[in-house]
């Protein structure tokens, strides 16, 4: 994985360096839950606050579409009711999202797919420590994201609103099928472009 994101770091500052395509950054909050359809004690669906930060990269095909990729610091939590207990994922995420741009619009539609690379699992019960357990959770998460995003002319800021359903289970299979679960995440995101 370190490979990966020294590979994808390189990339981005070669490409920011010579100023060919468009290099932005951006921040934002979240709200998130990871829902289990078939273990109460494991059902995360009361939605909480977390927090996101990281580097955009667009590549314009055309005046109406192009594709933008993300390399994505996130922080979310969520809450179930059954011991009382907050979950607190903590990922580096790569979206690749198809974009397209409406004539003389300004905001764009995107969607397309997303992986999570876990970097940090806790559990917190009321009133004591948080245990870290990443073994009980798989490494990767993927899913599909898709939003709309408001457009800075050049270069500035711009407005994000975007929702993250994931496909694969967060917790790790221990019996039978394990433990259904998926991450639904929606975000605001602050962003800048370069």
């Amino acid at each position: 994985m370190r490979k990966l994101l020294f590979a994808v770091a390189l990339l981005l500052a070669a490409n920011f360096a010579h100023a060919q395509k468009p290099l932005g950054f951006k921040l934002g909050v979240n709200l998130s839950q990871t829902p289990s359809s078939n273990v109460k004690t494991s059902d995360y669906s009361l939605v909480k606050a977390g927090f996101q930060a990281g580097l955009t990269y667009q590549l314009p095909i055309s005046a109406s579409f192009g594709f933008q990729t993300e390399l994505v610091y996130n922080y979310q939590s969520s809450r179930e009711n059954y011991y009382g207990s907050d979950l607190r994922l903590t990922y580096l995420q790569v979206p690749v999202l198809a974009q397209f741009t409406p004539k003389n619009a300004k905001v764009k539609f995107y969607a397309g797919p997303q992986v999570g690379f876990l970097q940090k699992g806790v559990y917190k019960k009321d009133g004591q420590k948080a245990i870290s357990r990443n073994g009980d959770f798989n490494q990767t998460d993927f899913g599909a994201a898709w939003g709309v995003a408001t457009l800075p002319s050049k270069s500035g800021f711009s407005v994000d609103f975007r929702m993250y359903n994931g496909l694969t289970n967060v917790f790790k299979a221990t019996y039978d099928n394990g433990t259904r679960s998926r991450n639904n995440v929606f975000s605001i995101s602050l962003g800048y472009r370069f």
